[in-house]
C-alpha cells in the first residue's frame, strides 16, 4: 500500500509527464538529425551528378563540402518555415470555426466493388431478352 501512495503523488506524476514530454522531443530531435544527415549527403553528390548530366561544376573538396552545407542550411530553413506554419494554422484554427468556414474536406478512397462476370452475363441476358421479347411482340 506504500508504493502505491508514493505513486499517486503529483510529484511523480509530474516527472512522468515530463520523461513522456522529453522523449517526444528527443525522438523528434533524433529523427531531424537523421534527416539533416541524409540531406548533406545527398547535396555533397550534387556535383558530381551536376557534371554527369553536362553542367560544369568543379568537383573539389571544397565544392562538395559548399553543396552539402548549402542543402542543410535550405533544409533547416525548409523545417523552421513548415513548422511556424504549423503553428500558425493551430492558433489561428478557432477563428475560422468562428467565422464559419468548414474544415477543409478530405476526399476518401472509395473501392467499388465489380460485379463477378456470372453476373454481369445473367443481366446482359436479361436485357437481351426483354429487348427481343419486345420486338417479337410487336411483330
Amino acid at each position: 500500500m506504500d508504493i502505491v501512495s508514493q505513486l499517486l503523488q503529483p510529484e511523480i506524476f509530474l516527472v512522468f509527464i515530463g520523461f513522456l514530454i522529453f522523449i517526444v522531443i528527443a525522438y523528434k530531435f533524433i529523427r531531424f538529425l537523421v534527416n539533416v544527415f541524409i540531406i548533406g549527403l545527398v547535396s555533397a553528390f550534387f556535383p558530381l551528378f551536376a557534371n554527369f548530366i553536362g553542367l560544369s561544376v568543379p568537383i573539389t573538396f571544397d565544392s562538395i563540402i559548399y553543396f552539402a552545407f548549402l542543402g542543410i542550411i535550405v533544409y533547416v530553413i525548409y523545417y523552421v518555415v513548415s513548422g511556424g506554419y504549423k503553428i500558425i494554422r493551430i492558433i489561428l484554427a478557432p477563428f475560422r470555426i468562428l467565422k464559419g468556414k468548414p474544415k477543409e474536406k478530405v476526399v476518401k478512397k472509395v473501392i467499388v466493388k465489380e460485379k463477378s462476370k456470372p453476373e454481369k452475363k445473367k443481366k446482359q441476358k436479361k436485357k437481351e431478352r426483354e429487348y427481343f421479347g419486345e420486338e417479337k411482340e410487336e411483330e
